[in-house]
């Protein structure tokens, strides 16, 4: 099979190649790669399988419960009405 550019496999991912850098060190790869660099298509596979499984830990899994930030009130503020 043919080698997998980072940057072409970030665009696949819609992340930015640098988040591919970086993750590449934690599923195994530990030459020095670029933006511009090939990998394998296993560590592809390895990558991809990472940041899915990070994008499905940190997905909200129901509504929250923290309330929202109330809406400001600057605009409806006494003090500026007689202005």
């Amino acid at each position: 099979m043919q080698k997998i550019r980072i940057n072409d496999l970030a665009r696949e991912l819609e992340v930015k190649s640098k988040a591919i850098l970086d993750v590449l060190p934690l599923v195994g790869v530990t030459e020095k790669k670029t933006h511009s660099s090939s990998i394998e298509p296993d560590e592809a596979e390895r990558v991809k399988d990472y940041l899915h499984s990070k994008e499905a830990q940190s997905a909200p899994t129901g509504p929250s419960l923290t309330p929202s930030r109330p809406r400001s009130t600057f605009l409806t503020s006494p003090s500026l009405e007689m202005c």
